[in-house]
């Protein structure tokens, strides 16, 4: 598992990248989210996503840019109109699903993950 995830590059940079992309959202919005989410890594592929993990999401058409409070990534469906995630929430006791192409998704750091994100700003 550790040799999958040092090949795999994770970076702050492209979630910064993200936000700065989303039209009408304010420095401020930026600097909140982009606080929020130091310990998560941006999924924009979705064979990137590992089930089981916590993730958080922004939707693309939402003009509020807010960052959902997320739950557990527990499976991923394909359809006719997309790919859709299922997602657990333990606080709402309840799955639902959202759409993958709709929205931009971010997924928890494991431990490993974690640890190589610090070795690399020490280095």
């Amino acid at each position: 598992i550790l040799k999958n995830v040092v090949e795999t590059e994770y970076d702050s940079k492209d979630i910064l990248k993200t936000l700065n992309s989303i039209e009408l959202i304010t420095i401020e919005k930026i600097s909140s989210i982009q606080n929020k989410l130091k310990l998560y890594r941006l999924v924009d592929d979705v064979f990137a996503l590992h089930k089981g993990k916590h993730i958080r999401w922004i939707n693309k058409g939402d003009n509020t840019h807010k960052l959902n409070i997320g739950g557990i990534a527990v499976d991923v469906k394909f359809y006719d109109n997309g790919t859709h995630i299922l997602v657990f929430n333990k606080y709402l006791k309840r799955n639902f699903q959202i759409h993958f192409d709709k929205v931009f998704l971010f997924q928890k750091l494991s431990f490993e993950e974690e640890l190589i994100q610090h070795l690399k700003r020490t280095i």
